[in-house]
């Protein structure tokens, strides 16, 4: 919901009396990063993320005149309020029309609404067609952008499963960011020779390896590590998450002190290889990935389909749940 001192003042007056409407519903859900209506725009998270990513597609655009097609983005419009599922996406149109054009993405947003349109008039029709199911309404429950975090991260895996067979059959892979996170292609050229979407050409997508028992193990996974945009001078390899200060802890820090594994498994993520003296050439070597990070990462369509990393809707956080969760039924849990 937008701020008391938010200027509305540009939204027509039959949208402010919706969102006055609004506010006598009860509040939901709640969010990190949530992005007020009437936020101005150099707040704005939505402008910040979809600006610096299609700038970041231009780049690719003049590294490779050949690439002709606008890259497809999809929004999942996470709302706190019913009644913002359809105000939410009015707003959504509105600042992106008045900001600077997205010419090389394709922006596709989704609400509560449009994923439930989705299940009734295409998923459940599929399911009834090819296998029905009695529960299938049910287990469909999951798929959708509102609640905890869970729901709206499987979402956003799941739906590319359903681009690659409805819409585009050359969608091979999907590549989760937060609106917050962007590609930094000046540093990533100048400091490894290649742009983003070059670094996804590797054929190291899969993180193949051995787990702790010698066993093989392929997670069809792509990861990206953060730094903090006022780090990045420092270089690419530079941990958004820092060894906490020496000092006295909190009182929930003694049961449980979430800044020391958090910043060791960043700096292992960053800095530990495959082999040791292995160079790093991006092509039979790369940077090994302990677990699987937080916003950036993404997956094959056909690991997606095979390894099903879901989560639960419940979840609050999702990215190593995820991947913990989908083993326990393999192991008899």
């Amino acid at each position: 919901m937008p701020f008391a001192s938010a200027d509305l003042t540009s939204f027509s007056q039959e949208f402010n009396a919706e969102i006055s409407e609004t506010l006598k519903e009860p509040q939901l859900y709640w969010y990190d990063h949530p992005i007020p209506i009437g936020t101005r725009a150099e707040s704005n998270e939505i402008l910040y993320g979809l600006k610096n990513f299609n700038q970041a597609v231009a780049v690719e655009h003049q590294r490779h005149p050949e690439m002709a097609n606008k890259v497809s983005c999809v929004l999942s419009v996470s709302v706190t309020h019913k009644r913002l599922q359809t105000l939410g996406k009015s707003y959504l149109k509105q600042v992106i029309a008045a900001s600077e054009a997205l010419d090389y993405l394709n922006v596709f947003a989704f609400t509560e609404t449009d994923t439930e349109a989705l299940i009734q008039d295409v998923l459940l029709p599929i399911i009834e067609h090819c296998c029905p199911d009695e529960q299938a309404a049910e287990l469909l429950s999951v798929f959708g952008v509102d609640g905890r975090y869970g729901r709206h991260y499987s979402f956003l895996k799941a739906i590319a499963a359903v681009w690659h067979i409805l819409i585009d059959p050359k969608i091979q892979a999907t590549f989760k960011i937060d609106l917050d996170q962007v590609f930094p292609q000046t540093e990533l050229i100048e400091q490894t020779g290649a742009s983003a979407f070059e670094h996804f050409q590797t054929p190291l997508w899969g993180a193949v390896g051995q787990d702790a028992a010698g066993h093989p193990i392929e997670l069809g996974m792509i990861a990206g590590a953060l730094v903090n945009q006022r780090d990045i001078h420092k270089g690419l390899f530079t941990p958004d998450v820092t060894f906490p200060a020496e000092g006295s802890l909190s009182p929930d820090e003694h049961i449980f002190f979430s800044k020391l594994p958090q910043a060791l498994s960043t700096e292992a993520e960053m800095m530990t290889r495959y082999e040791t003296g292995t160079a790093v050439d991006g092509e039979t070597t790369c940077l090994q990935r302990i677990h699987v990070t937080g916003g950036t990462n993404g997956i094959l369509v056909d690991s997606l389909r095979r390894f099903q990393p879901f989560t639960p809707s419940f979840v609050g956080r999702a990215e190593d749940q995820a991947y913990l969760l989908s083993t326990l039924t393999s192991l008899g849990v």
